[in-house]
């Protein structure tokens, strides 16, 4: 039983081993156009860069990942949806 065990699992490693299979044609070249590079340039000289996101998760200080990393039961997630509604109606109402 034990050989018929290795003989398998020989066989699944050398079958799962082979080479990958190469494009029939060739990926090109990435050349960036001129305005491109006039824009990664202009990017540079102005060093600045932010991504802001604000979502539901956001309110807890915390990433996409915060309601299964703290176990927060779905019934309390979502009640931070209407908090973040009244947010942000209080903002375009000038209100804090």
């Amino acid at each position: 039983m034990k050989k018929i065990g290795l003989i398998c699992l020989f066989g699944l490693i050398l079958f799962s081993a082979n080479a990958q299979k190469k494009y029939a044609y060739p990926m090109p070249e990435y050349t960036p156009t001129a305005g491109n590079l006039e824009a990664r340039e202009e990017f540079q000289d102005m060093k600045f860069g932010m991504f802001i996101h604000w979502g539901v998760y956001s309110i807890l200080a915390d990433g996409e990942w915060v309601m299964l990393l703290k176990k927060i039961q779905k019934d309390n997630y979502s009640r931070l949806a209407d908090f973040l509604i009244l947010k942000n109606l209080m903002l375009k109402n000038g209100l804090k």
